[in-house]
């Protein structure tokens, strides 16, 4: 008998792990399966060999809100934290193909009281900071484009640091990097910018 989680439809990809002392092992994941555009999958574990099916916990979409469902057309890997008893998550929320005027990739937060049920997608946090529209980008500038998977840690000095998987732009090429935005508090609307970036040039 395998001892690895095998979803009934689909395959699972892009695994979001967390461990508390509540819901044991949580791992959310990209379900992907014909017609899928990525939502948000959960399975709950206590010894990593048998598994619980939480469901899907973050659909693609936006009820209400034409411009909010075309950003969450995509959703892509980031982030499940738990901080002051309140599950957050850190997602990436992407439209269908590049449109002048919009970034085809975002960092939202969506939250939960018990991690398991109850997801609530709250609002955009990140997009990609001194970027233009298009494909046409200035030296030192982040592509729109890419900009995706944060992760996101407190210090001992309760300083949450976020880091994002993007491109920088130095002028001739794009250059895979990573860009680091810090808050004191996990809800901030928007993390600053750190201008201290590794890249792989």
């Amino acid at each position: 008998m395998p001892t690895y989680y095998i979803p009934s439809m689909g395959y699972v990809s892009d695994v979001m792990p967390y461990y508390d002392s509540t819901n044991k092992f949580m791992i959310a994941f990209l379900h992907e399966y014909e017609g899928s555009r990525h939502p948000y999958h959960l399975i709950t574990s206590e010894n990593l060999t048998t598994f619980k099916d939480e469901g899907e916990i973050i659909a693609n979409g936006w009820n209400n809100d034409s411009d909010k469902a075309a950003q969450h057309h995509w959703l892509g890997t980031g982030c499940i934290l738990k901080e002051d008893e309140k599950y957050y998550s850190f997602y990436t929320a992407e439209r269908e193909g590049e449109l002048s005027g919009y970034n085809k990739q975002e960092i939202w937060r969506a939250e939960s009281s018990d991690g398991k049920t109850n997801w609530e997608k709250v609002c955009k946090v990140l997009s990609a900071p001194k970027g233009t529209s298009g494909n046409e980008f200035n030296e030192n500038e982040f592509n729109e484009n890419e900009f995706r998977d944060a992760q996101i840690y407190k210090d001992d000095k309760d300083t949450f640091h976020m880091l994002v998987t993007t491109m920088l732009y130095d002028g001739s090429h794009n250059y895979p990097a990573i860009a680091h935005f810090k808050s004191k508090s996990i809800e901030a609307k928007e993390y600053s910018y750190e201008d201290d970036d590794i890249n792989t040039k």
